[in-house]
């Protein structure tokens, strides 16, 4: 069937399903609520930002509680040094995303890139992830998952790694806070120290 467009600056498509998938799509649709158009546009959507994200190259999809039990069996240390680590790589990707689309390397764009990166539409690391540029110029980067305290303890030394690398913020302690399920961290420039 040829596609139609709405007044609502958007295109009508017939797809066609097999009975399985549809009625997984049904299923799904009457357990929250959401129209089964909502959900297959949110499918697609998060599927292909998966799959032209330079950050998640040669990356899988794991699940949560493999993830927290991982978590679970690694030292602090451990743990500070895979966030070193995965910082140094990821400073070369956001590099080639920011060239790429022609984006300024700024903090702005880094952070922009960075959370909706790990953010629940891509690479799904937070329920919520957001940041805040305040008068000051201090940065505030406050985020939700589902993990556990080391997850947190990691993702503190990856950001402070790379906001130390890239724009020479350095972590405010006691402005920060991580807990099981929350991350709240608080950064300031250290050339104003």
């Amino acid at each position: 069937m040829p596609e139609k467009k709405t007044n609502k600056q958007s295109s009508v498509m017939s797809i066609r399903l097999d009975n399985e998938t549809y009625e997984k799509l049904k299923r799904i649709a009457l357990e929250t609520g959401i129209k089964k158009s909502k959900i297959l546009k949110t499918s697609f959507n998060k599927w292909t930002n998966l799959n032209e994200s330079p950050m998640f190259l040669n990356s899988m999809n794991v699940g949560s509680y493999f993830m927290r039990n991982l978590f679970g069996l690694i030292s602090e240390n451990e743990l500070k040094d895979l966030g070193n680590l995965l910082g140094e790589h990821w400073i070369n990707i956001i590099k080639i995303r920011l060239i790429d689309e022609q984006l300024k390397k700024d903090m702005n764009s880094l952070l922009l890139i960075f959370t909706e990166g790990i953010g629940p539409n891509q690479a799904n690391w937070f329920d919520k992830i957001s940041y805040r540029i305040l008068d000051s110029e201090n940065v505030i980067i406050y985020g939700i998952h589902s993990l556990n305290k080391n997850f947190s303890v990691f993702f503190k030394t990856l950001l402070e790694y790379l906001m130390k690398k890239q724009f020479n913020y350095i972590l405010i302690e006691q402005s920060s806070n991580i807990s099981d399920k929350t991350v709240e961290l608080e950064f300031k420039s250290s050339d104003k120290t």
